[in-house]
């Protein structure tokens, strides 16, 4: 009898301080968006990044990004006045055709006996140096476009339409 009012007071002294039993509770699961926000503070790196640079001197005729941009890689980012280059483009040009029409000159001439076979190649190497010196002023003009080595997010630049840079200046990071 002793022991029987032993445990039944343990169990009034359990109820008194509450239950052992662990209350569940059971939800549907849906899908959700959570709007909370983690503000943490770290450092961050890019697979790959560049501080890109001109190759050549001259004044920023248009800056075609804005900082924070995504670019395609080969995107142009920065022209710089380019007429002198445009106009020797043209004049090369002019140059080939002119070697060109000499070389079918001297070819005639040749098949009819009135020109040598030396002053025919004189006329085709003319041609070839027309040619090349064509092909160097399509690159320097090119030159004149800063373009987007691959693709990625731009970085702040200072550069403003009008401002001349120098070969080397950085112009913003990629």
């Amino acid at each position: 009898q002793a022991s029987t009012e032993r445990r039944q007071r343990r169990g009034r002294r359990g109820s008194r301080r509450g239950s052992r039993e662990t209350r569940v509770v059971v939800a549907n699961v849906e899908m959700k968006t959570v709007g909370n926000r983690v503000a943490a503070v770290g450092t961050g790196r890019a697979f790959r990044s560049l501080t890109l640079s001109s190759n050549v001197s001259g004044v920023v005729e248009a800056v075609k990004f804005v900082s924070g941009q995504k670019v395609d890689a080969g995107a142009p980012l920065i022209e710089l006045e380019a007429e002198s280059q445009r106009i020797a483009v043209k004049l090369a040009q002019v140059n080939v055709d002119e070697a060109a029409a000499a070389v079918k000159r001297y070819e005639t001439l040749e098949s009819r006996n009135a020109a040598s076979g030396v002053q025919l190649e004189q006329a085709r190497t003319k041609l070839a140096q027309a040619k090349a010196e064509l092909e160097a002023k399509h690159y320097a003009l090119a030159q004149r476009t800063i373009t987007a080595p691959f693709a990625g997010v731009l970085g702040i630049t200072k550069l403003t339409k009008g401002d001349y840079i120098k070969e080397g200046t950085a112009i913003a990071t990629i």
